[in-house]
C-alpha cells in the first residue's frame, strides 16, 4: 500500500464487557475458518466490532479503500471484512486476502436503503466475487425480531426449512413456506433481505463453514443429518456464553444435531461440566432426560459440544399461560425422574460445602456488597447450617429449568437442553424453584426485572395457591420433608444469582465489575434471595 492500515491496539476490559462484545462477531461460525488469524476491515467505523475480533485473538487491520493497493504487493490476509461494500471497496479487498483466506461481506438488501445508498446489492457483490477468482460463496441472512437471535444460511433448503419449523405461525402454512421456497430459487430472497452476508473463499477446497467442517473431521454427524449447513442460535440475554448451530435432518423439518460454540476461548469449564453431566445421565438411563454427547473439544480454541437434538416443541410463555395446570404437571414430572438416579438421601452436609458454602465464599469476595447484602450472605450460612444434617435425596440438577430449555416431546413428556449449570449431584429443590420461578414470570406477563422479581415473590416466595400445591407435591413424590422447603428455597435463589456471575466468568468467581453489580442487584434472582432470607429470618 501506498500508505500503512491503521492497526488496533489490543483491548482490556472486564470479563462481562468482553462477553457482551463477543455477540458483535457471531457470524464467524460461518467462516470455513473461524481460527485467529489476520483481518482486515473494510466499511463504516465500528469500535465495538474492532474491540470484539481484537479480544477474539485478531490481529485486526483497519484497511482504507481509498488506498490503492500496488501492483505486485503480495496479499497477506486470512480474512477480510467488508460492510456495505461498493465496488472500489471490493475490489481492494479481494486483493489482500491470501490463498486459502476468506472474505466476509455485509450487503444490504433492497430493503432498509436509501435512496442515496449506493453500496451493493447482494446479487451484484456476488458476480464481482466470482470474477476475481472467489468461491464456494454461501449467503447468509440474520433473522431480524427473533430471540435468540438466528443467522440462515439461505442457499441451504433443510436449514430455511428448519427455521420456519420453529418460527411456526404464519410460516407454518404452506403457502407461505412454498412461496419463501421460489423465492429463494429464484435469488429473490437474497434481494428482499435487509441484511444479507457473503462468505467467500479463495481456495477451491475451502470447507462450507466451520460446524459442516467440525462435524465430518469428528464423524459426529448422524445418519439423517444435512450437509447443507446448519441454523445458527445466538442467544442475546446476558450471561449466555454460546452460539448453538442446530444441524437439520434431510427432509429439513427437525433438528438432528445441536453444536453448542463457546463465544470466549477460556478453560471451557462450563463445557466439560455439561458433558459430564449429560453423560452421568445417560449411564443412569436418562436418554430420555437430555441430550446425549456425540463430541466434545475446543476446535479453533474455542470449547465445543456437539449433542444429539431434542424434538419437539418448547414449553415457552404462552404454552404456560394457555394450559398453566399442565405445563405445572410437565415440570414436576420431569424433576422427580432427576432425583430417581440419586439413591437414598443422606446428610446434606459435603454437598452444601461445595454448592453452597464454597461459592458463597468465593461470591463475597468477588462482588463489593452493602451492610445490608452482607447480612443476607450471613444469614444464608446460617439457614445453610441448619440444613446440614438433613437427609435430602439426591437429584441430578439442571440448572435453568425456564424457557428456552424446556422442551415437550412428541409423546407429550417434558426434557430439557442447554445443561452447561448441571450438577450430577445436586440438592433437592434447587430445580424446583427455578422452574416456579418461571411459570410465575410467565402467568404475570411480567417484562422488567422488577416486574419479574415481584412476580416470582408474590408467587414462590411467599407461595400463592399453585406454587404452595406444587412444592407439597414435588416434596411428597421425593421423599423430602416438607419443613425443608423454606430453608433450601433460600439455598436456591442464592445459587441462581451466584450462578449468574459465574457464567459470566466461565465457571469461577472473579473480581466483578460495577456495572455487572448494579445489574445483578436488578435481577429476579437476587430480589427472591434477598426476600426470602429476610423472611425467614424474620
Amino acid at each position: 500500500m501506498s500508505a500503512p492500515a491503521e492497526r488496533v491496539p489490543t483491548t482490556h476490559s472486564d470479563p462481562d464487557e468482553r462477553l457482551q462484545r463477543s455477540r458483535r462477531i457471531d457470524w464467524r461460525f460461518v467462516l470455513p475458518d473461524p481460527s485467529p488469524g489476520r483481518v482486515g476491515y473494510l466499511g463504516p467505523p465500528d469500535p465495538e466490532l474492532l474491540d470484539a475480533l481484537v479480544d477474539a485473538g485478531w490481529e485486526t487491520t483497519v484497511l482504507d479503500e481509498a488506498t490503492p493497493w500496488e501492483p505486485g504487493l503480495a496479499p497477506g490476509l486470512d480474512l477480510v471484512v467488508v460492510v456495505r461494500p461498493i465496488a472500489r471497496s471490493l475490489a481492494h479487498a479481494t486483493r489482500a486476502v491470501r490463498d486459502g483466506g476468506a472474505l466476509y461481506v455485509e450487503c444490504r438488501g433492497v430493503i432498509g436503503r436509501s435512496l442515496r445508498d449506493r453500496s451493493l446489492l447482494p446479487s451484484v457483490a456476488a458476480r464481482r466475487l466470482e470474477r476475481a477468482g472467489f468461491g464456494g460463496i454461501r449467503r447468509h441472512c440474520p433473522v431480524p425480531g427473533s430471540n435468540p437471535r438466528m443467522i440462515v444460511p439461505i442457499d441451504a433448503p433443510q436449514a430455511l426449512g428448519l427455521l420456519m419449523a420453529r418460527r411456526r405461525g404464519l410460516f407454518g402454512r404452506w403457502p407461505v413456506r412454498a412461496g419463501i421456497e421460489v423465492l429463494r430459487r429464484t435469488g429473490l430472497l437474497q434481494l428482499l433481505a435487509p441484511t444479507v452476508a457473503l462468505v467467500a473463499a479463495r481456495s477451491p477446497n475451502a470447507a462450507p463453514d466451520a460446524v459442516s467442517s467440525h462435524l465430518d473431521r469428528t464423524g459426529a454427524r448422524l445418519p439423517d443429518a444435512a450437509t447443507s449447513g446448519p441454523l445458527l442460535l445466538t442467544p442475546r440475554f446476558r450471561a449466555s456464553r454460546n452460539v448453538v448451530a442446530l444441524v437439520p435432518n434431510r427432509p429439513g423439518r427437525e433438528a438432528v444435531v445441536a453444536v453448542k460454540l463457546s463465544r470466549q476461548g477460556q478453560g471451557g469449564e462450563t463445557t466439560k461440566r455439561e458433558a459430564d453431566v449429560l453423560r452421568t445421565l445417560e449411564q443412569a438411563g436418562g436418554a430420555r432426560t437430555a441430550p446425549r454427547v456425540l463430541d466434545v473439544g475446543a476446535p479453533w480454541g474455542l470449547p465445543t459440544l456437539v449433542e444429539t437434538a431434542v424434538p419437539g416443541t418448547p414449553l415457552d410463555p404462552g404454552a404456560v399461560r394457555r394450559d398453566p395446570e399442565t405445563a405445572a404437571e410437565l415440570g414436576l414430572g420431569w424433576l422427580v425422574t432427576l432425583a430417581r438416579p440419586g439413591g437414598d438421601p443422606r446428610p446434606a452436609a459435603e454437598r452444601l460445602d461445595r454448592l453452597l458454602f464454597r461459592p458463597l465464599d468465593a461470591f463475597e469476595s468477588a462482588v463489593p456488597l452493602t451492610d445490608d447484602e452482607a447480612r443476607i450472605v450471613e444469614d444464608t450460612r446460617g439457614i445453610g447450617d441448619t440444613l446440614r444434617d438433613a437427609r435430602l435425596p439426591s437429584v441430578t440438577e439442571h440448572g435453568d429449568a425456564s424457557h428456552p430449555n424446556l422442551i415437550r416431546t412428541p409423546d407429550g413428556g417434558l426434557t430439557a437442553v442447554d445443561w452447561e449449570l448441571g450438577v450430577a449431584d445436586g440438592i433437592a429443590g434447587h430445580d424446583l424453584f427455578s422452574f416456579l420461578a418461571y411459570l410465575a414470570i410467565a402467568r404475570a406477563h411480567a417484562a422488567t426485572p422488577a416486574e419479574q422479581g415481584a412476580a416470582i415473590v408474590d408467587a414462590v416466595v411467599r407461595p400463592a395457591d399453585w406454587a404452595g400445591r406444587a412444592l407439597l407435591e414435588y416434596a411428597g413424590r421425593i421423599g423430602l420433608d416438607p419443613a425443608l422447603l423454606r430453608p433450601l428455597g433460600v439455598v436456591a435463589w442464592c445459587r441462581l444469582t451466584i450462578g449468574l456471575v459465574e457464567r459470566l466468568h466461565d465457571g469461577t468467581l472473579t473480581a466483578t465489575a460495577p456495572e455487572t453489580v448494579a445489574w445483578l442487584r436488578d435481577h429476579r434472582f437476587w430480589t427472591a434471595w434477598r426476600t426470602s432470607a429476610a423472611d425467614l429470618r424474620s
